[in-house]
């Protein structure tokens, strides 16, 4: 096995090549599905060479319910539940702002000003706790 600095070329090289065998070749692959096979290829990757720590790895990324309660739940979900109404009433703009950076001006939507309200959304909803 290859180490050290080539270790991560060759790990990279791999989940590109990866990712552009499955998007198949197109020139005209839009860059979200691109980034999005990209991360399920990385992933795929990790998920191999873990072995037995895969285990650890994901309890490590996703985190434990062992130190939650009741109390924190009452007070962190009703921000998620009003954060995500929010998210969902802005679908509409969201899919303007995935579709084309340069043709939701054309649909009347301000791009930073909707960009900021979903990120401040995103967050809010992510922070919850």
């Amino acid at each position: 096995m290859v180490s050290g600095p080539m270790n991560t070329y060759v790990r990279s090289f791999w989940i590109a090549t990866t990712t552009v065998f499955l998007m198949g070749f197109k020139e005209e692959a839009c860059w979200l599905n691109t980034v999005c096979v990209g991360l399920a290829a990385g992933l795929a990757m990790a998920m191999y060479l873990a072995g037995n720590n895969l285990r650890q790895i994901f309890f490590y990324l996703l985190g434990s319910f062992a130190s939650s309660s009741w109390a924190q739940l009452a007070v962190g979900l009703p921000i998620v539940v009003i954060g995500c109404v929010l998210i969902m009433g802005r679908a509409r703009s969201l899919t303007a702002v995935l579709l084309d950076d340069s043709a939701a001006p054309h649909r009347g939507l301000n791009v930073g000003r909707q960009s900021a309200v979903l990120l401040a959304l995103a967050s809010l909803v992510t922070a919850a706790r």
